[in-house]
């Protein structure tokens, strides 16, 4: 006896496992920090560090200072990766000044009037700084993200990657606002 099984349930199973599934990934596709965790790890391709003899070789240390929600995110997103040959540590921070530990840094909540020193300070210790403040790369701020169109865009401060002694690749260069 032949038996016709009706494909409805199994339709309305699979329609129900790719409304969450696109429901999930559409939320990630909007959510801000996870776009920035993603860029984050992709800009660093494309740039070039200062040679400094007293950091710590055996990881890639990114510090984030200011932002819990993004310190998580920034973790779970990198974990198991490698920046530069080396695996990645990412630790939050509880006092800007302890940047120079760091071969990157995310910053967050800082006032404009910190902003020169605290460049100074990550210069001479050979690390980029990024943040998503507003007005923060016209302020000296290597790399800043920032909102266009709805579209996660970033800045970078010519004068400051310049102070900091990186080099940064003509194609990320060319795919970016230079400020």
């Amino acid at each position: 006896m032949l038996r016709i099984i009706s494909m409805a349930p199994v339709f309305k199973i699979f329609l129900f496992i790719n409304l969450i599934i696109f429901n999930i990934e559409g939320k990630a596709q909007y959510n801000e920090n996870v776009i920035r965790a993603a860029y984050i790890e992709r800009l660093t391709r494309f740039v070039e560090w200062p040679q400094i003899t007293s950091r710590d070789t055996g990881y890639f240390k990114i510090g984030v200072y200011g932002d819990a929600e993004f310190y998580n995110i920034l973790k779970i997103a990198l974990i198991d990766k490698s920046i530069k040959s080396r695996k990645v540590t990412v630790i939050e921070l509880s006092d800007y000044k302890e940047i120079e530990t760091c071969d990157l840094c995310y910053l967050s909540g800082i006032s404009y009037n910190d902003i020169e020193k605290i460049m100074a300070s990550a210069n001479k210790a050979g690390v980029l700084i990024l943040s998503a403040g507003k007005d923060y790369g016209t302020k000296g701020i290597h790399i800043n993200f920032y909102i266009e169109e709805d579209k996660l865009k970033f800045e970078i401060n010519r004068k400051a990657v310049s102070a900091g002694n990186f080099k940064i690749s003509s194609l990320l260069m060319n795919n970016s606002k230079i400020i």
